[in-house]
């Protein structure tokens, strides 16, 4: 369900969208697709908040899963991708721009989601 603004029979603006399975949008949208600024949460607590493009993750945002581990850094096309700090749980973390290793350790992650 959307609850927002609307242009041309779409949403365009800011708005709220609640899915079915219970995960939520809010921030911007244009053309009916996440754009700009938002906030994503899930059932199990796990959450996005940063920037989207063309209903993508994209750009500068910060992941948290639902056991206190997070990623703070950039996103490019849904995927963790350049400069981050990885930080787990119990404190540990890792800080860099190690594309493959972002890959290896977080984007599979992700996919689970």
């Amino acid at each position: 369900m959307y609850i927002g603004e609307w242009e041309n029979s779409k949403a365009n603006g800011r708005g709220k969208y609640v899915h079915s399975d219970g995960a939520e949008y809010e921030g911007e949208w244009k053309d009916d697709q996440q754009e700009g600024f938002g906030k994503e949460s899930w059932p199990d607590n796990a959450s996005y908040e940063g920037y989207y493009h063309l209903g993508k993750k994209h750009g500068k945002g910060v992941f948290r899963w639902e056991d206190g581990s997070k990623y703070d850094g950039s996103f490019d096309s849904n995927d963790i991708d350049g400069y981050g700090e990885y930080k787990w749980a119990d404190g540990r973390k890792y800080i860099g721009n190690d594309a493959q290793r972002w890959n290896l350790m977080l984007n599979r992650r992700m996919k689970e989601e």
